[in-house]
């Protein structure tokens, strides 16, 4: 028996020759007899049946072009487009429920209109989306192709974290010196750098019998450890590099929300345009604690091999830790490169042997994927270092439970647990603390910051009081700052602890900086840009060049646009929300003009905010807080 298509074979590849397959030639019963006059009458029925069952399809799938599937494909895309069209008048929040809802199912109707292609195609040459017509040879080539590529599969992190990429290359040409990025271990080993702390988070892990709900672990990066109380700590890997944790910490994209809800419907909807977008700006890190030899001889292996080649230790290491899923899952891909070619070939024998082969690289790898969810058996640990058995896992809101963290850890924004480091700050009970929010709140309704306040509560760090009066609760501060729009900062005090005596219990300040735009600071022109000189000894005490004043933008700071990349754009494209708050272009690139007005506005408002904090002290305060 041969092994082509059905559809390529005798009787049948006459059926591929009739007028309703573009070539103007009319099939009736008697040329159908006369072409096939040497079969029997049973095969001659039968062909009869087929040419009617061909017939019919075409003009259901082909001539009929009002199908229920298309009108309702035509729905959905009228749907998007007309929520994009009322999003002035309804707002953000109604297109977004549309997009969550319309996603999977017009995913959804593309795969029911492909799969109608391949099995109708080769029948009625029913083109797909009105395009691509059937043809054998494209067809096989499409497919080859596929498997070719898929063999890059176990690379897929690489191609995935391009967001994360080109958000790290924005962030180290915007702020580092020289656009040099920096190691940990030169942090650590400076002695005129300060000890710096980021923060973030941890969505794909859960301690054994922790709640349902207790989905985020908080994780801080420092010069010399990384971790949280939640996750225990380590030594800060040499190879880190301060870009990279940086960009993970502020990784404020659709992944830090679509990976922290509580609620799996929204959670679910979210992570479809998750992982059909790419919009992921998180990264895998590697997490070293409570692993055993066979991690310290990796990591040797990776610093050996690091002398001989400066500068590439963390790949090695990274590359050690992944070969052993990824050699598993590329022996999956070859055996099923291996059973396509097998059924290409026009020969009978290799039938079964490619059904053998395609059975068993689809056992192993189910096989494979089946593992991945009993990582907390310690045998079974290398499967945690395959990111894309982690992206299953992450498409289906799985996370791992165990004991200990898994040894690859997926960090994003900090920004719904604490991403101001108050938590760190507090855990080693700073007596004052300044603290200067940039976070996107053009509302004022300090998200960040009560975000943090809840984390340092639920661990019993300690609580919040107004220092004015201790007996009002911290969220009436809040609310009295939101309506004062005269007010540039804000003091909070800190009580240390959470219960015992309360005599000589610590007290703390907390002395809040906020990005916005006070009554006083609104309608002033734009400045002149910022001068060496100037920042070093202070604004007017440097003389200035006319060429210098003329460089200054003939308008408003409050009336500065977010989409541009030089000064020129806010004369051509100055829309969109108005300074200092702007939209997410803020993360990757800001205008000379915007940048200036910025650095001049913290200058001005964070004046009075730390010369408070050296003089602030609990004299009433500390009274009614005891009383």
């Amino acid at each position: 028996m041969s092994n082509r298509p059905w559809f390529v074979q005798d009787p049948f590849i006459a059926l591929n020759a009739r007028d309703f397959c573009f070539d103007g030639r009319n099939i009736t019963k008697q040329t159908v007899t006369a072409e096939y006059s040497d079969m029997g009458t049973s095969d001659i029925a039968t062909l009869r049946v087929v040419d009617e069952f061909v017939r019919h399809m075409y003009h259901v799938f082909v001539k009929d072009n009002q199908s229920l599937i298309g009108w309702f494909l035509a729905f959905i895309v009228m749907a998007l487009l007309g929520a994009v069209v009322a999003m002035p008048f309804t707002g953000s929040s109604f297109v977004a429920v549309i997009a969550w809802s319309a996603g999977p199912c017009l995913l959804f109707l593309v795969l029911l209109v492909f799969i109608q292609f391949r099995v109708f195609g080769p029948l009625t040459f029913h083109p797909f989306l009105g395009v691509f017509r059937w043809n054998l040879r494209g067809w096989q080539a499409f497919v080859s192709s596929c498997f070719v590529i898929a063999l890059f599969v176990p690379m897929y992190q690489e191609l995935r974290s391009i967001w994360h990429r080109y958000y790290r290359y924005s962030l180290q040409t915007n702020f580092f010196a020289c656009g040099r990025d920096r190691l940990l271990h030169e942090l650590r080993e400076s002695a005129c750098c300060p000890h710096v702390i980021l923060t973030g988070t941890v969505n794909d892990y859960r301690t054994t019998g922790a709640e349902k709900e207790d989905t985020v672990a908080e994780i801080s990066f420092s010069s010399l450890h990384l971790g949280s109380g939640k996750l225990g700590y380590c030594r800060s890997p040499r190879w880190e590099s301060l870009s990279k944790l940086t960009a993970l910490t502020g990784a404020g994209c659709l992944d830090a929300a679509a990976l922290s809800l509580n609620s799996q419907s929204a959670a679910l909807k979210m992570r479809f345009w998750l992982e059909v977008l790419n919009l992921s700006w998180g990264d895998y890190v590697l997490f070293g604690q409570h692993q055993g030899h066979a991690w310290r001889c990796v990591e040797d292996l990776g610093r050996r091999a690091a002398k001989r080649c400066p500068g590439w230790e963390g790949m090695f290491v990274y590359a050690s830790h992944r070969i052993t899923p990824g050699t598993a899952l590329c022996v999956t891909y070859l055996l099923m490169n291996l059973a396509w070619h097998l059924k290409s070939a026009d020969m009978a024998f290799t039938c079964h042997l490619a059904r053998t082969v395609s059975v068993a690289a689809f056992g192993l790898l189910l096989f494979i994927l089946a593992l991945s969810f009993f990582a907390s058996c310690p045998a079974l640990q290398w499967t945690m270092f395959s990111p894309w058995l982690r992206q299953i896992h992450q498409g289906i809101a799985h996370q791992y439970e165990g004991p200990s963290p898994p040894g690859l850890l997926y960090v994003t924004d900090g920004g719904v647990a604490d991403c101001t480091t108050l938590v760190q700050l507090m855990m080693r009970g700073s007596e004052r603390i300044l603290l200067v929010l940039a976070a996107a709140d053009p509302d004022d309704d300090l998200g960040v910051l009560r975000a943090a306040m809840d984390v340092a509560r639920k661990e019993k760090i300690g609580g919040f009081f107004d220092p004015a009066d201790a007996r009002r609760d911290v969220n009436i501060l809040f609310d009295e700052f939101k309506q004062s729009r005269d007010k540039t900062w804000m003091h909070v005090g800190i009580r240390y602890g959470w219960d015992g005596p309360e005599a000589g219990r610590k007290l703390g300040h907390l002395v809040i900086v906020k990005n916005r735009l006070p009554d006083q600071f609104k309608s002033r022109p734009c400045h002149p840009p910022l001068t060496e000189d100037e920042i070093k000894h202070g604004p007017g005490k440097t003389s200035r060049r006319p060429s210098e004043d003329a460089e200054r933008l003939d308008m408003n700071s409050d009336e500065l646009g977010p989409w541009g990349c030089c000064d020129c754009c806010h004369g051509l494209c100055n829309c969109g929300p108005k300074f200092p708050h702007g939209n997410f272009a803020g993360y990757l690139y800001l205008t000379p003009a915007w940048f200036n007005e910025l650095c001049r506005l913290g200058y001005d408002i964070s004046q009075e905010a730390v010369d408070a904090l050296f003089t602030l002290r609990f004299d009433e305060g500390l009274a009614a807080a005891r009383a």
